[in-house]
């Protein structure tokens, strides 16, 4: 293949990989995060509905709060990592634009690293946000476990 028809297929294929890339990441990647937001948050509601119940034992009235506090940080690790997602996303679109820009190889290195970068933000946050949704969950078992058998 002649050098520039093969810098032309390269090309094109850059801007192929960009939309794909860009198409892939919200179909597969945006559910996961809202997946962190929704579990949390759907918790925390059933925790508050729970609330409207009379006579509820001091034990779990205890846990309450601190299982708030563990749904509400899932919330909030869901939902930046849902804009570090997006910052990802664009930081990967700008890389291959950069190779079709054909730019120095340091450059594309650099807009690369930065991508991975972001991307291993979202990924932790999203295991953060799962894992304060074990916290509450888990707060509120044991306060279960520690409530008196009814006579």
């Amino acid at each position: 293949m002649p050098e520039p028809a093969k810098v032309k297929a390269l090309r094109e294929f850059a801007i192929t990989r960009s939309c794909n890339a860009a198409i892939a990441a919200n179909e597969n990647s945006r559910p996961m995060a809202q997946s962190a937001l929704l579990i949390n948050g759907a918790a925390a509601s059933a925790v508050i509905a729970f609330l409207t119940k009379d006579k509820i034992d001091p034990v779990i009235m205890r846990a309450i709060p601190w299982a708030l506090i563990f749904y509400a940080g899932g919330v909030v690790c869901g939902a930046v990592a849902m804009y570090f997602m997006t910052e990802s996303l664009d930081l990967w679109n700008a890389f291959w634009e950069s190779i079709v820009r054909d730019e120095p190889r340091d450059v594309i290195a650099e807009q690369e690293r930065r991508a991975n970068q972001w991307w291993g933000y979202v990924q932790i946050l999203f295991f953060v946000s799962i894992g304060f949704f074990v916290l509450g969950s888990g707060t509120l078992a044991c306060a279960i476990l520690r409530m008196p058998l009814p006579v």
